[in-house]
């Protein structure tokens, strides 16, 4: 622990940041919302999909999806993602139970 509280008394990070983490700080005031945006413009995005029939992977994406839901992103910033990442690749959902090509894990 004392460790960690080193890393912060330093500026230093304690964990990767993520999308989230972004929305949180814009709103707590530790950065610009112009800060946020250029980060997120040129965010590293995965994206999540359907693991099995009851699993759920996440990606960084949903970080988004969680700070619009939550308010911390406007109708507007978001649409603006939204224009960036819609061409972006998804990675496929494995197969559901009633679907060809699915296997017991």
């Amino acid at each position: 622990m004392a460790h960690v509280g080193q890393q912060i008394a330093r500026g230093e990070p304690v964990r990767p940041e993520s999308p989230e983490e972004l929305g949180y700080r814009r709103f707590l005031g530790q950065i610009s919302s112009q800060e946020m945006m250029d980060r997120l413009r040129t965010w590293p995005y995965t994206f999540g999909r359907q693991r099995d029939y009851d699993d759920y992977e996440r990606g960084s994406w949903d970080d988004v999806l969680n700070l619009r839901r939550q308010g911390f992103l406007s109708d507007q910033e978001y649409a603006e993602l939204r224009v960036i990442t819609d061409p972006m690749p998804r990675p496929p959902d494995d197969p559901l139970p009633w679907e060809k090509g699915w296997q017991p894990q």
